[in-house]
């Protein structure tokens, strides 16, 4: 009987328990919350906000430094290559390249002589056996609003050495500077932008290669005005930025390098 009495207690206890009539029964169970709709309307609003202020930069900033990498990697293949051809076949100013010669008649369909592109076939050619790359045939054929249509030497990072300036006049001695001047493009985009994506070097006599503008004056003179971008080739390669496009007055070749936060 007493054990009857016992069990009869533990199923009102449990049961008073579950109404929450008593004092030690259990808590009821957790509110449970949620965003309204309005609430998650503003939250993604002002995460579009702060995207919209911060995704232009980061796209930014990731170009420059992809643009950067590839003006350095092109600098430091074409030296190697560029030395490898003066070992193998004598210094440049042996090669028999012939000067520039262009044609002034907006009617020809050409923008210079044949003895130029044949010229800037051979030193191609030779180049360009030391080089990953294709070359397709620079032949300055004009587009209807007066351009250049592109061939080039086309490399495997996708950057594209599209034109050579040839000055032997400049290259008479194996000591003598500036025999060829080159220029790259480093992405497939239809405008080329002196300092932002095509650049320029020269190749001396002796297979060095060298930035255009890798001196105070001409940064000064050329790049730092804005006159001549092609010259803040040197400016990139020394100090690894572009900010020439962003703060040129700011900057100073032996001095400050990068633009104010």
């Amino acid at each position: 009987m007493e054990q009857k009495k016992n069990v009869k207690n533990l199923v009102d206890e449990k049961a008073t328990r579950q109404d929450g009539s008593q004092k030690n029964s259990l808590p009821p169970l957790s509110r449970k919350f949620g965003f309204t709709l309005a609430e998650v309307l503003i939250t993604l609003g002002v995460i579009g906000i702060v995207a919209a202020m911060t995704i232009p930069t980061l796209v930014s900033n990731y170009q420059e430094k992809a643009t950067i990498a590839k003006v350095k990697k092109f600098y430091s293949d074409m030296s190697h290559a560029c030395k490898l051809a003066v070992v193998e076949n004598g210094p440049i100013n042996e090669w028999g390249l012939t000067a520039h010669e262009p044609i002034d008649d907006e009617n020809s369909k050409y923008m210079a002589s044949d003895k130029t592109y044949e010229s800037i076939d051979k030193f191609i050619n030779i180049i360009s056996q030391y080089l990953k790359s294709t070359y397709v045939p620079i032949r300055g054929l004009r587009t209807e609003d007066g351009g250049q249509l592109e061939g080039g030497l086309f490399l495997n990072d996708g950057l594209t050495l599209n034109s050579v300036y040839i000055v032997p006049y400049n290259c008479t001695t194996p000591n003598d500077k500036r025999c060829v001047d080159i220029y790259i493009k480093t992405d497939r985009a239809d405008d080329e932008i002196a300092g932002k994506n095509y650049f320029c070097f020269q190749i001396n006599a002796d297979g060095s290669v060298e930035a255009h503008g890798f001196n105070r004056d001409f940064f000064d003179k050329y790049c730092k005005s804005g006159s001549n971008r092609y010259v803040c080739t040197g400016w990139l390669l020394k100090y690894e930025n572009m900010d020439y496009l962003k703060c040129p007055e700011e900057l100073d070749w032996n001095g400050k390098h990068k633009c104010s936060d």
